[in-house]
């Protein structure tokens, strides 16, 4: 692709982009759209998108409870611009996804004349794009509704600003990292300390975008819900190696991985013989492999995720990015290059051997319809959740009669809003949010902050079926006592309370003063310097 460079901003010539790289767009979108699903877990954000957007309760799970319980503020934003719109969260997903999906493609073509440089053109390869715009676990969670199309855009932006020279809309993308995921803030604060290092200056504007962005959302972390980590963090900060392995596993058998890494392995040590590390950018390969791996070793840390691939879409994309131009550099050393056709039957071979794989929880491809599911080592696949029409509607009149917002309309203008008289116990997210009239207790704890610090054993990453039981008697004491501070308190006075309640009630009332905040920033600000521990009911 040929590039031309004003003024720091890079405009591409569209005319010049490889015949391979626009079909990887035309079926990576076609496939994107294919492999459409809904996380039952991206119904905690579209309720708290309709809290806040349509119901006007605010930016929470249930009314006057001021907690965080979802993962990225940055798609909790996105989401809340979107859903301004008369759009369902149905077509909301998937017109995300694509158009996510079409910036990462259009980041990995550019990644690609990045690395290729330093010398001459030859027939483009582009074996990231392919691989990652191909690969079903990358596609699928395009339109999960989760976070993760913004995760795989940024770990390419990560390998964009390696490849250098940093330039400034990279740096900002960068920046923002530490809002899509928290544990982004690692390899966030490496890559800032390598630049550094490296260049002898400071990459001011990565710096800015962070500080501009995760200070504001600090501050209204702090005054909304009197916190400075998500109640995620207290459910899912756990010790589990060995499921963390499985994991990885999990997700680098299905896709090649070792033959991947052994081959480009083998075409780098050739290439660093004839050529030096210099010309191949070594030291921002080698990083990206450093940011991959220590986001990694975080995600063995707390057992993956009872998804596959999900959690390891930033290693996975950057390890993958850290392959640009080799192919195109080996085969013009060893005198391909101008066989043309022979690469066009390689790039071709190679994108059906990409397209065609599958994780192992599937009997057979999704492209060919529907297939059969197991569960693998405590671990599931999108499958599981794209056949179910309870989290994905299958067809476009399915997701018009879902569509909540004519219903909450009707309910807002029927009746003065009250929730407090219905109080429902699910762990299903997509009830939560269908329950739009009633105080909802999350019963994994993804959204109450006194489940979410209650010490029971995992029996899957992030599902503690062990909290069912509390979570009713929470619900019994709302049901009787009514919501707000105190009413534990008068439940243990009444008698009416289980004894692990009746134990455990000063660090209660510690909880209860975080999420029934004033918004005060000084009292939120003691209230945060006094952490309440944990529950052992």
């Amino acid at each position: 692709m040929r590039v031309l460079e004003r003024g720091g901003w890079v405009v591409s010539a569209v005319r010049s982009v490889a015949a391979i790289e626009w079909v990887c767009l035309l079926l990576g979108g076609f496939l994107t759209l294919h492999y459409a699903w809904l996380l039952d877990d991206a119904y905690v954000y579209f309720r708290y998108a309709d809290n806040c957007i349509i119901l006007r309760r605010g930016l929470v799970f249930n009314p006057g409870e001021y907690v965080e319980g979802f993962s990225s503020p940055a798609w909790m934003a996105l989401l809340l611009v979107t859903r301004l719109t008369s759009v369902s969260f149905w077509v909301l997903v998937r017109v995300l996804g694509v158009l996510l999906f079409a910036v990462t493609w259009g980041l990995l073509v550019w990644l690609n004349r990045r690395a290729m440089r330093h010398f001459s053109p030859t027939p483009v390869v582009n074996f990231p794009l392919i691989h990652l715009c191909l690969t079903y676990g990358v596609l699928s969670y395009f339109t999960s509704g989760m976070e993760t199309p913004l995760v795989q855009l940024i770990a390419v932006s990560y390998a964009l600003l390696l490849i250098g020279p940093p330039r400034a809309a990279v740096q900002v993308l960068v920046g923002l990292s530490p809002m899509v995921r928290h544990e982004l803030v690692l390899p966030f604060l490496l890559v800032l300390g390598w630049l550094t290092y490296q260049r002898r200056s400071v990459p001011w504007v990565m710096v800015a975008a962070a500080f501009l962005s995760g200070t504001a959302w600090l501050l209204f972390r702090v005054l909304y819900y009197a916190d400075v980590v998500p109640n995620t963090f207290y459910l899912k900060d756990i010790v589990w190696w060995k499921q963390g392995m499985l994991y990885v596993l999990d997700t680098a058998i299905p896709y090649g991985l070792s033959i991947i890494a052994a081959s480009f392995l083998a075409i780098y040590a050739y290439l660093q013989r004839r050529h030096g590390a210099a010309a191949l950018a070594v030291s921002g390969r080698l990083v990206m492999l450093l940011l991959a791996a220590a986001v990694t070793v975080y995600v063995v840390k707390i057992g993956g995720d009872p998804r596959h691939y999900r959690y390891l879409a930033f290693p996975y994309c950057l390890g993958v990015c850290a392959t640009a131009g080799l192919a195109e550099r080996f085969l013009a050393d060893i005198g391909l290059a101008r066989r043309r056709a022979g690469i066009a039957v390689l790039v071709a071979v190679l994108a059906v051997v990409t397209v065609t794989r599958r994780p192992a929880q599937l009997l057979a491809h999704p492209l060919f319809g529907a297939c059969g599911h197991r569960q693998i080592q405590l671990i599931n696949d999108a499958e599981l959740h794209r056949r179910t029409a309870m989290y994905t509607p299958q067809t476009a009149a399915e997701a018009a009669a879902s569509e909540l917002r004519p219903r909450m309309q009707r309910w807002l203008a029927a009746s003065e809003p009250d929730v407090t008289s219905s109080v429902r116990v699910t762990w299903k997210c997509s009830e939560a949010y269908r329950a739009f009239d009633a105080h909802v207790v999350h019963s994994l704890g993804l959204t109450d902050p006194l489940l979410a610090r209650c010490s029971v054993p995992s029996d899957r990453p992030g599902h503690k079926f062990g909290l069912l039981p509390f979570a009713h008697d929470i619900a019994a004491v709302r049901a009787r006592f009514g919501h707000g501070p105190g009413r534990f308190h008068a439940a243990v006075s009444a008698n009416a309370a289980p004894p692990w309640i009746a134990e455990h009630l000063d660090l209660i009332k510690a909880i209860e003063r975080r999420m029934y905040n004033q918004h005060n920033l000084w009292d939120n600000v003691l209230a945060i310097a006094q952490p309440p521990g944990r529950i052992a009911p």
